[in-house]
Parts: C-alpha cells; structure tokens; sequence
C-alpha cells in the first residue's frame, strides 16, 4: 500500500512526540494569578458579607436563631425552656468576631487588587 501525503504527516507527526505545551498568561509560576478586577469584586463582597453580619447581628438575629431552634429542636426533651446566657453570649460574640474578621478580610483583598492595579498602570 503506497503512503499517501496525509499519512506521511501524521506518521511524521506521531514520531515527533507532543508539542511543548503553550504557556497560560493567566499562570505565573505554576500558580494562578488573579486580576485586579476579581480581586476588587471578591473583596467587596466579603466587604458587603461582613457588614450584613454585623447589622444583622446589631439587629440581634443570632440570638433569636439560637432562640427559635432551640424551641424547634429540643421541644419534649427535658431541657430547660431558654438556651443559658452563656450559650446566648457565645453565639453572639462568634457572630460579631466572624463580622469583623470577614470585613477585615475583604478590605485587605481590596488592598492586593488595589496594588496589583497600580503596578499594571
């Protein structure tokens, strides 16, 4: 059987193993590198996150969920009727600490976009 043009190609190609692998502009070093704009929009929906825990923790929500599904899921059983202060307390300050650091978090994701912007310009 005579090898036609299109075999001898891809015979040839077959012998010259893979091509290298083009390199991705989005990695750097073998790790992802993330825009400036993804980074702004990341940080500021933690921003918005931590601000809408600390408002609904001012408005006093996490306590009347602790309320609510200790009333729904420990009624019959011999407990006591309200959940202990401490038990009140705690759920209040992790919601109130969980705020703050989400807000924290969001704004030093900011700061990296914010940076990474400037030395693009």
């Amino acid at each position: 059987m005579p090898i036609t043009a299109a075999m001898s190609k891809s015979v040839s190609s077959v012998r010259d193993g893979p091509s290298a692998p083009t390199p991705d502009p989005k990695v750097r070093d073998g790790a992802p590198r993330h825009g400036a704009r993804i980074l702004r929009v990341v940080g500021l929906l933690l921003v918005a996150g931590g601000l809408l825990s600390l408002g609904l923790d001012l408005a006093g929500a996490p306590e009347a969920l602790l309320r609510f599904l200790y009333e729904k899921l420990l009624s019959g059983l011999d407990v006591p009727e309200e959940p202990s202060a401490t038990a009140v307390d705690l759920v209040r300050y992790v919601a109130l600490v969980g705020g703050i650091l989400q807000v924290a978090a969001g704004l030093i994701v900011l700061a990296i976009g914010a940076g990474r912007a400037a030395r693009r310009a």
